[in-house]
């Protein structure tokens, strides 16, 4: 038997780690907005993107940006009132825009002003649906047959799997297109009152987890976003279907009204909508209107939504005629609005309080479309150990059902309950991203395990990661005190029994059928730390061997530094 993949390295300088290295900061503390200005060497600019507001709400951004160096302040001015008859919102509203263009405001508001002095506009959703669509490969249109003869069958196993990751978000269709022997399943949502882009993801990677243990057609390899639901892209696809919400608003608007303030004619304003709408076709345009882009920008920048869902959502159609009483028909389409006022960046201080300001009339209460779960009666509550003390336990006595648990905790506490793995493998990724860098190459996890058939981690990425949680002080003596102690407690094979192997390694053992791993820290006889990984792969010995291999590379690292 051989030992393959064996890697050592120092965790840093012996300096650093006798005096504990430098003090990690919260990235989010204005101290760390500060270490990255001075990088920057530009201290009028840290003056006014670093100001006392910005120090005092950057924790409000932890979900939001990252590398904070503090917030860009845009000119926001208000529009309206503009009245509006929904179908839930029915009132009169003020428009809060952030924006730099001169007259954008001012153009808004005249016509806010104009529709509300109209009667105001009648608005309607009418469809909703954030959709992702994962693309799979196969070797041949035989097997994408196969693949979609299976799909076809699978919509409540889709759904209940989705299910799984969200209270909100609900499954409505799944549609397949094809391209070759390239399958683009186009998984369809609806998200409650959030925009949902995340939510989305995280019940399509799910399914598709799901589609690579079950399909009867292995493809031969897939992406989670195969650059075909039209996220944040204008498409001709778009204005067939839906991306966020699906809107229609429309107006009539008295000729007087149209003359007293727009200073012009109902007939004048349809012959340049004939024109315009000509204009557009033959240059080509997705969509024929004059431009939503900067309104909506505006508004979502004002509002805390993602300002780059404008390149979808400003697709759609305007459309003006006079009525056989000259009054002044106006009706936009707009099929992509992508918003949310829950989640993402109404969080942001300030944006919340932004989209909801000043409603005047009524609102209907259950403007909430899906609803909420019936009222539930508590029978039982217990409360866990501390998540410190689970951790302890969990990297001491190897439990994979714990660390999933834990996993799904870490998305909780992030992303908002319910608890998820694929919220919390989104925590991990960011800080396996700060930590590792540009060495992740090949990086894949797919579960909260240490050892799986889905993940792939190389000796080299462990022992860069034991070397940067070792240099923070607020992490690396609790990591360190959570290992077993070679030979005494929690590992304790025959080969690990003796000196200078007992008590001189604080480790993380794992192994499944054929793999065998050992990673942590040894204590040499120089005095120095380093940490060091082994992994032994595709092995037929016997345990007992494999502790005694082991344990004679063991001997050589406690010796050799």
């Amino acid at each position: 038997m051989s030992i393959e993949n064996a890697m050592i390295r120092r965790v840093g300088s012996i300096a650093a780690m006798q005096a504990g290295g430098r003090r990690r900061l919260d990235p989010f503390s204005p101290e760390a907005a500060e270490r990255r200005w001075r990088k920057i060497g530009n201290d009028a600019g840290q003056a006014h993107v670093l100001d006392e507001t910005a120090r005092a709400t950057s924790q409000a951004c932890r979900r939001n940006i990252e590398r904070y160096i503090g917030t860009v302040k845009v000119p926001i001015g208000l529009a309206g009132p503009l009245k509006v008859n929904g179908g839930f919102a029915r009132g009169s509203y003020h428009l809060p825009l952030a924006t730099t263009e001169a007259a954008l405001v001012a153009s808004y508001h005249r016509g806010a002003r104009l529709i509300t002095a109209a009667g105001g506009c009648t608005a309607r959703v009418l469809k909703e649906g954030v959709s992702r669509s994962p693309g799979f490969a196969f070797r041949n249109l035989v097997e994408v047959e196969t693949f979609l003869e299976w799909v076809d069958g699978q919509l409540a196993n889709f759904r209940r799997v989705a299910q799984s990751t969200t209270r909100y978000g609900k499954l409505t269709a799944v549609r397949p297109t094809v391209e070759g022997n390239h399958v683009y399943l186009e998984c369809e949502f609806v998200t409650g009152d959030a925009s949902g882009q995340n939510m989305v993801t995280f019940a399509t990677e799910a399914i598709c987890t799901f589609v690579l243990e079950h399909t009867p057609a292995q493809p031969q390899y897939f992406f989670l976003e195969a650059n075909h639901s039209g996220d944040k892209k204008a498409t001709s696809k778009a204005l067939g279907s839906v991306r966020g919400r699906r809107v229609c608003a429309e107006v009539e608007i008295p000729a007087e009204l149209v003359r007293r303030m727009l200073h012009t004619e109902p007939t004048r304003m349809s012959d340049y909508a004939r024109m315009a709408t000509t204009g557009a076709a033959v240059s080509g345009a997705i969509g024929l209107q004059g431009h939503y882009a900067n309104g909506l920008a505006a508004l979502y920048l004002a509002c805390g939504q993602d300002v780059a869902c404008v390149a979808e959502s400003a697709v759609g159609i305007t459309r003006l005629e006079v009525t056989d009483s000259g009054s002044l028909y106006a009706a936009v389409t707009l099929p992509n609005i992508m918003v949310g006022t829950v989640g993402g960046g109404v969080r942001r201080p300030t944006a919340g309080e932004l989209a909801a300001l000043p409603l005047t009339d009524e609102i209907d209460p259950g403007n909430s479309r899906l609803g909420l779960p019936e009222p539930l009666r508590l029978l039982y509550t217990i409360d866990s150990e501390p998540l410190g003390r689970l951790v302890l336990d969990v990297n001491k006595y190897s439990n994979n059902i714990m660390a999933e648990t834990i996993l799904k905790t870490l998305g909780a506490a992030e992303y908002d309950p319910p608890g998820t793995a694929s919220k919390g493998l989104a925590v991990v990724a960011r800080f396996r991203n700060e930590a590792l860098g540009t060495s992740l190459t090949g990086y894949v996890q797919a579960d909260g395990s240490g050892l799986s058939n889905l993940n792939r981690v190389s000796p080299r990425q462990v022992v860069e990661l034991l070397q940067y949680a070792y240099s923070d002080f607020y992490l690396g003596p609790e990591l360190v005190a959570s290992m077993k102690i070679s030979g005494m407690d929690g590992f304790n094979p025959p080969a690990f029994r003796e000196p200078p192997l007992v008590g001189e390694m604080r480790l993380k053992s794992g192994h499944i059928r054929g793999v065998n791993t050992l990673s942590g820290y040894a204590h040499t006889e120089s005095g120095r730390v380093v940490a060091f990984c082994v992994m032994i792969n595709g092995h037929r010995s016997q345990q007992w061997e494999v502790d005694q291999r082991v344990a004679e590379l063991s001997r050589v690292i406690l010796s050799s530094y």
